[in-house]
């Protein structure tokens, strides 16, 4: 299974600005069995989400009991993305994507027959280290497919996944319960379908030679030396700074918005139906991530061509937009339905600009040697420490404000507004974010050329 390399002395590689070679059907298909293992493991998110709901009910948890579990989550994934990261640069990449999704849907079978908190826990945590081995290996595996236009328009169809499997699971929810009567059966239905996935990557998925894209196979380094050039690659380190920044306002906001527009709608309108107002909310969030997708890519196609600095700067001109627009969500929340729905839709088109965009960039700027160590990196900081913890803190600030607020004067909607205004609060990381991108498009054409002369 290790993967020994030594320097190679190929043809100098393509410059990522240059038109990208004609695309590879094989290699297409490859990306393929990559991208639907990612589509299978959102789906398995939805379909958690609505066993973690039996569970809670079955075991009794409160709302904080139900935290813990995301917190099992969080500490896996931390631990686990670094981990990965390290291994995805010295092993085969096809044999850990296997790995990580046979852990992965061998936890979900026996999850559907758990019976003991602390059981599921430990299933649980098995589960966040199969979809950490996924995450972490399958984008630079990508990265090692596909090199310039087809390597963005690659990372956009793998990060739609998300709010397209969302999208389908939204509109046939019912006919699919109906199918399979419960979500046990669920979750036993979504473990076939892994095994088919183990099969595809045992007997089809191709391992692409490392650095091949890009012109060259360089020999595996050292952990350290490994650290060391991602601190000293300027790019590198602002923009995974920036998307932190950015994943702590917008997993803040993804979570908690949902609760804070329904308690701001009710002030006005007591029988408001809550299953409309999030059925209406979760098809806002997804239809606007596919649309901001969409625009990043082909915003980013058309300048990147003759603006190298592009990618950041668009990243950082979305973060300096989605600002205000967040703030008026924030603010219309208990006033205007409509007019919060039209602004959310454009304020989370302008968010969900920045994923791929970045990861374009972080595998730009990296020598192919160490795109696996720098992708553990920048989801170690960006989900383990930046998304997964930053709705704990804003709900924590958000009780503050309520026990302050109740404290000058007792008011049924003081629990609403110190929620508003810890989101208000948390909008900060939007100009920390764009601010570090604009940093990042001061040394990126550096970067990339010193990523290419050493890969030379």
């Amino acid at each position: 299974m290790a993967d020994n390399r030594n320097p190679a002395t190929a043809a100098a590689p393509p410059d990522p600005s240059s038109p990208s070679p004609p695309l590879d059907i094989r290699k297409i298909f490859d990306s393929f069995i990559i991208i639907f293992n990612v589509f299978m493991i959102k789906i398995n998110d939805i379909i958690r989400e609505t066993f973690l709901k039996y569970l809670q009910e079955y075991f009794c948890l409160d709302e904080w009991g139900m935290r813990h579990i995301e917190h099992v989550f969080a500490v896996t994934f931390l631990l686990s993305s670094s981990i990965f990261g390290f291994l995805t640069d010295r092993f085969s990449r096809k044999y850990l994507i296997v790995f990580g999704v046979g852990v992965l849907n061998v936890s979900i079978l026996c999850e559907s027959f758990v019976s003991a908190y602390w059981i599921f826990l430990v299933l649980h945590a098995l589960e966040t280290l199969g979809i950490t081995c996924v995450y972490v290996v399958s984008l630079p595996m990508l990265g090692d497919l596909f090199v310039g236009d087809i390597r963005s328009r690659m990372l956009c169809v793998y990060y739609l996944m998300r709010p397209l499997s969302r999208m389908i699971v939204l509109l046939v929810r019912t006919q699919i319960q109906i199918l399979l009567g419960s979500c046990w059966s669920s979750l036993r239905a979504s473990f076939v379908v892994g095994v088919v996935n183990v099969v595809l990557g045992l007997l089809v998925l191709r391992e692409p030679p490392r650095g091949e894209v890009d012109g060259r196979q360089m020999e595996v380094t050292p952990i350290e030396e490994d650290l060391k050039y991602l601190l000293r690659n300027r790019t590198y380190m602002m923009t995974t700074l920036a998307l932190t920044a950015m994943a702590c306002c917008q997993g803040a906001l993804t979570t908690l918005f949902g609760t804070l527009l329904f308690d701001g709608l009710k002030i006005n309108n007591p029988d408001l139906d809550p299953y409309v107002v999030s059925s209406i909310f979760e098809l806002i969030i997804h239809m606007s991530s596919i649309v901001g997708l969409l625009a990043a890519y082909l915003i980013s196609r058309k300048l990147k061509e003759k603006y190298p600095r592009a990618d950041p700067l668009m990243c950082s001109i979305a973060l300096l937009t989605a600002t205000p627009l967040a703030i008026i969500t924030t603010y219309l929340s208990n006033k205007d339905q409509i007019s919060t729905y039209v602004v959310l839709f454009f304020g989370n088109v302008c968010l969900n600009m920045i994923w791929a965009i970045t990861m374009d960039i972080c595998l730009g700027v990296v020598v192919p040697s160490r795109k696996g160590c720098a992708i553990g990196t920048t989801l170690f900081f960006a989900f383990g420490l930046g998304s997964t913890w930053s709705s704990d803190i804003t709900k924590i600030v958000s009780d503050g404000l309520y026990h302050y607020y109740q404290s000058l004067e007792e008011h049924p909607d003081n629990k609403f507004y110190g929620l508003q205004h810890a989101c208000f609060l948390s909008l900060v990381g939007l100009i920390v974010g764009a601010v570090l991108y604009f940093a990042a498009s001061l040394s990126i054409t550096d970067d990339l050329k010193e990523a290419k002369g050493n890969a030379a």
